[in-house]
């Protein structure tokens, strides 16, 4: 019998995953089929259990906004099954790149 590591990895439990508790999605202008765009991710919040952060999405040729999105993310701890603190690593990048956008 051969052995799948794939199959092995997708049935194995994960203790912690982002989860998007708040969505909000603006349609602003319409696109065409074949319209270039270009979606940019601003942060714009980092809290102890959570980050907040917007997608917009802008029509190449006009330079118009066509659609925007803004989420809240927590850390989920899937055993325990309530929101845990940010790991340190994503703190301390998040906190980086708000502070490197409030100098821009």
């Amino acid at each position: 019998m051969r052995s799948d590591s794939r199959r092995a990895f997708c049935v194995r439990p994960i203790a912690v995953w982002p989860l998007s508790i708040n969505k909000s999605l603006s349609y602003v202008q319409g696109l065409h089929a074949g319209d270039v765009v270009t979606v940019r991710t601003k942060l714009l919040e980092v809290k102890e259990k959570s980050t907040r952060f917007v997608h917009e999405m802008t029509n190449d040729q006009t330079d118009q906004a066509a659609a925007r999105t803004t989420l809240k993310v927590v850390f989920m701890d899937t055993e325990a099954r309530k929101s845990c603190v940010l790991p340190e690593s994503v703190t301390t990048k998040a906190l980086a790149m708000l502070n490197g956008a409030a100098h821009e």
